[in-house]
């Protein structure tokens, strides 16, 4: 189980034997709702802590053989117990192990090394700021979280989401960014990281320079410098690229289109403001400039329509752009 796992597994087990904090809890809660494999993690967490319910009392601690241990309290139980937890995927048995662990030691012996977490949490719809204990300051995107131990000693912390960091410099001490599949590290600089569940990690420079480390057999690493940018797929190398004109739109409230293709202006549209738009091939090499300060969707897509000569259809959340296309 990873890092990350093992940080959701905690939070569920304090939840339940009500040691969570509200931070915790609702950092909990916007982690389940960024998709239906995260909800179903939780469900099969609480599933899991209730079949060990009854029997966990009976199995001796030691938290590195509490699956085995696990197990040998199934053969205790009823057939109907052994079934139902012998068929949980590798995760659920794992958590099982983990569940049997802090029922028969207690929470607090479970998670006595477990160093106290700050957590930082923007919901749908906001954006937060947040001053770090060395005098950095990140700006939190919605539905994006950041946790970092209480000294922030040393200077690294977890993002789920995205963020814009302005880091300050501090005696040559590194500042380290930790995701699902990067291990970003700077000295003093200023970025952008989008590291949503499901999607590739992107990274791009504003100022000063950053080393992104792919977490994975390769551990490729790539320098990027002020304008550059990374998106890291899984099973490709890394490469920099010029740094997408929209890369800071959900921070700086500014879209800008300067003889852009309209799959591109599609493309940031849709991310932008979390909607799907279609459009038919004929039209996708049209090109449209404009500037848009506190982006409003209609207002672009009557622009783009008026502009290149185009028709929009709103179907429930789903718009749909046609056109003959462009010479």
């Amino acid at each position: 189980m990873d890092t990350k796992e093992q940080k959701y597994l905690n939070w569920l087990a304090k939840k339940m034997t009500n040691q969570a904090s509200k931070q915790e809890l609702e950092a909990l809660e916007a982690w389940e709702q960024q998709n239906v494999s995260n909800k179903k993690f939780s469900e099969d967490i609480v599933h899991v802590w209730k079949q060990t319910g009854d029997y966990a009392n009976d199995i001796p601690v030691d938290i590195d053989g509490a699956w085995n241990r696990f197990e040998g309290a199934l053969e205790a139980t009823s057939t109907t117990q052994k079934t139902v937890v012998r068929s949980l995927p590798w995760i659920k048995m794992v958590a099982a192990a983990v569940v049997v662990a802090v029922l028969t030691v207690g929470w607090q012996a479970f998670f006595q090394q477990t160093t106290p977490e700050i957590i930082h949490l923007a919901t749908k719809g906001q954006q937060q700021t947040i001053n770090l204990p060395d005098g950095s300051t990140v700006v939190l995107n919605e539905n994006s979280t950041i946790t970092y131990e209480k000294n922030f000693e040393p200077r690294v912390l977890e993002l789920s989401g995205e963020a814009f960091f302005d880091v300050t410099k501090q005696a040559g001490q590194s500042f380290e960014i930790q995701t699902a599949t990067t291990q970003t590290t700077v000295l003093g600089t200023s970025f952008t990281i989008r590291a949503y569940e499901k999607e590739p990690v992107e990274v791009a420079v504003v100022t000063g320079k950053v080393a992104v480390n792919k977490i994975d057999e390769s551990n490729q690493k790539v320098v990027l410098l002020p304008k550059e940018q990374v998106v890291v797929r899984e099973n490709e190398p890394l490469q920099k690229t010029p740094q997408a004109s929209n890369a800071m739109a959900w921070k700086t409230q500014r879209l800008v289109f300067n003889n852009t293709t309209l799959k591109e202006v599609v493309g940031t549209l849709e991310r932008y403001f979390d909607i799907e738009i279609s459009s038919n091939p004929a039209i996708e090499n049209c090109h449209y400039t404009g500037n848009f300060q506190k982006p409003v969707l209609q207002d672009i897509l009557d622009a783009v329509a008026f502009s290149t000569d185009l028709e929009v259809e709103q179907k429930e959340n789903k718009y749909i752009l046609t056109g003959q296309g462009c010479q």
